[in-house]
């Protein structure tokens, strides 16, 4: 019965009208887990970090799951809350946050695996900090082989708390090349560690 479904609090770090793939699927699991008969309530982040985590506490006093969307903005709130009040806590996570940022920031140049098999994770602090919430969840979503396997590795989370689930690429999505000329369309945000002007030089030796 409805009544005897999970009860599941959903924190976003961001949400529509904000633009971004983790808005979009935030939305979505939404919009999903209500449709599938789950009674969901969601928290979208607020400014200062005080006031959303007294939200989130407030929040999820009814929730039998939390359900975060990243390691640092929800994850962290999350999974303070989910130790103190034995709430389950589930992360679905899109990326690397720790390599991500450290590319953003030009403080490396290397390749995600390579970032880790150099140990450059060592020297950040964020590092620490996301492995103890990934340890501190009950289940970890990951989007891609390698990054379950980095968290194996380098984290230290056991392989039953990894479940891989990759996006969903629909054949109909792409578009045929025109017989006119090229097209070159991204999808995906201007960040630095896209190397935006790498594949556009990459796209023009193409013949």
């Amino acid at each position: 019965s409805v009544s005897a479904m999970p009860r599941v609090l959903m924190l976003a770090s961001i949400y529509p009208p904000q633009p971004g793939g983790p808005a979009t699927h935030a939305k979505k699991y939404v919009e999903a887990f209500r449709v599938a008969g789950f009674r969901t309530r969601l928290v979208k982040y607020v400014s200062p970090r005080w006031r959303y985590c007294l939200q989130v506490l407030n929040a999820s006093r009814g929730a039998d799951v939390i359900y975060a969307h990243d390691v640092t903005v929800g994850g962290l709130p999350a999974a303070l809350l989910a130790g103190v009040m034995g709430k389950r806590l589930i992360l679905r996570i899109g990326g690397d946050l720790l390599w991500e940022r450290a590319a953003e920031r030009l403080a490396t140049e290397l390749s995600m695996l390579e970032f880790y098999r150099g140990r450059q994770y060592e020297q950040f602090k964020l590092f620490k900090l996301a492995r103890w919430v990934l340890r501190k969840s009950d289940r970890i979503i990951v989007t891609a082989s390698i990054t379950e396997k980095i968290y194996r590795e380098y984290y230290g989370i056991p392989r039953e708390k990894l479940v891989l689930v990759p996006n969903p690429i629909p054949v109909q999505h792409f578009s045929k090349v025109s017989p006119t000329g090229r097209i070159v369309l991204f999808a995906g945000r201007f960040v630095a560690y896209k190397n935006i002007p790498l594949l556009i030089e990459a796209f023009s030796e193409v013949r």
